[in-house]
C-alpha cells in the first residue's frame, strides 16, 4: 500500500469518526434505541466506490475498532 493511500484512507476513517460524534450529539426525533442516521457509513460507501472492497472494510474496521 502507497504512502498517499494509506493517508487518504485514514483521512476517510478520521472523517467518519467525527460524523459519528457529530450523528451521537443530534437528537433522534424517535426515542428509540436502535434508530440512528449512520451518517459514518456514507463515507464506507464512498471509499468502496472510490477504491476496493478490502480498503472499504479496512476503514470500516477501523472506525469501529
Amino acid at each position: 500500500m502507497s504512502v498517499k493511500k494509506m493517508t487518504v484512507l485514514s483521512l476517510y476513517t478520521a472523517v467518519a469518526l467525527i460524523l459519528f460524534v457529530v450523528e451521537s450529539v443530534i437528537p433522534m426525533p424517535v426515542p428509540l434505541p436502535f434508530v440512528k442516521l449512520g451518517l459514518a457509513n456514507i463515507i464506507t460507501l464512498i471509499v468502496l466506490v472510490c477504491y476496493s472492497p478490502k480498503d472499504a472494510f479496512l476503514v470500516l474496521m477501523l472506525r469501529i475498532f
